[in-house]
């Protein structure tokens, strides 16, 4: 199993507020991406295998934004 701190292996903001992060996971494997605001409350925004890359366009929506990828057998 991969440890979570090595899911997530680059991020990047750019000009018109997106961003952006690569989901490592272990390749062929699924994982999700989940935002929460308030680290108690989790929103699933995407299923898909790994490795993959992720942009959120909504993050100007939202004072703080946390996010989180986990594997989903």
């Amino acid at each position: 199993m991969v440890d979570a701190g090595q899911r997530i292996q680059t991020k990047h903001g750019d000009a018109d507020n997106n961003f952006s992060f690569t989901v490592a996971g272990v390749p062929g494997y699924n994982d999700a991406v989940q935002a929460s605001t308030n680290l108690m409350d989790w929103v699933s925004l995407l299923t898909n295998t790994s490795p993959f890359t992720f942009t959120d366009t909504n993050t100007a929506s939202f004072p703080q934004q946390f996010y989180r990828s986990i594997y989903t057998p």
